[in-house]
């Protein structure tokens, strides 16, 4: 740790059949997170905090299942989801992803590693829902699921209303828009009177839509990923009050 060792790390850490702790944190690796770190078979710690690590974290570290005993992740620029397969990490006493642009849905198998062991994921833009499923995998009267606060339906609905309206007229056209923001006020307004399934089924048109002008090149992953995230967000909290 500490050091001045740049990436790409060799493939040939592969090989390292015995090793049980790998610490690289403090040093300039400034790459990815080589898929290969998911196969080392013997491997129990991996450190790698304030490594300048980038992009997405590989699903294989999923692999190390109920040996892996700490991932420390802190301080890099890891980007996108965290993938559910990290989820089989069942004896992860530290799990610190904290202060790294992750974003998303927190899918319900990571999340329940807040009751394993320390689950730190505070300064990441990922969304814990207040719903029912998520709330069941902490102590009653704890507001917060590994560091990330819940988000009440307001939260969500606000943020979500913002992200559309930002992205009209410069990347939507008008009409484009003004459905998307249709589908989301209808959903919005059934929420407030109760109507919690037709809310559903509004808010669940509205991430077709969306899924379809990313498909068709009108919105990118990364205007449009966030919309259906906070928009699956909504479904989850309004299920729960069904």
């Amino acid at each position: 740790d500490d050091n001045q060792i740049t990436g790409p790390l060799p493939e040939g850490m592969a090989g390292m059949t015995s090793l049980e702790r790998l610490d690289l944190s403090g040093n300039p690796i400034n790459t990815g997170i080589p898929v290969w770190m998911g196969s080392l078979p013997s491997l129990q710690r991996l450190d790698m905090a304030e490594a300048g690590l980038v992009g997405p974290v590989p699903p294989e570290l999923g692999n190390h299942g109920d040996r892996l005993r700490e991932l420390i992740l802190w301080g890099n620029q890891l980007t996108g989801n965290l993938p559910e397969e990290l989820g089989q990490l069942t004896s992860v006493g530290n799990f610190m992803f904290i202060d790294n642009p992750l974003s998303g849905l927190l899918s319900l198998s990571v999340a329940a590693l807040d009751q394993v062991g320390y689950c730190a994921l505070q300064g990441t833009d990922l969304l814990v829902p207040d719903s029912p499923e998520y709330r069941a995998l902490v102590q009653a009267g704890r507001d917060e699921l590994c560091g990330l606060p819940f988000l009440r339906y307001e939260d969500v609905q606000d943020g979500l209303v913002d992200d559309v309206e930002d992205l009209v007229p410069e990347v939507l056209r008008g009409g484009q828009g003004k459905s998307l923001r249709n589908k989301l006020d209808n959903a919005i307004y059934k929420a407030t009177d109760g109507q919690y399934e037709v809310a559903i089924n509004l808010i669940t048109a509205f991430i077709n839509q969306v899924e379809n002008l990313m498909a068709d090149g009108s919105l990118s992953p990364e205007e449009g990923q966030p919309l259906v995230d906070q928009a699956q967000a909504l479904v989850l909290i309004w299920t729960g009050m069904l």
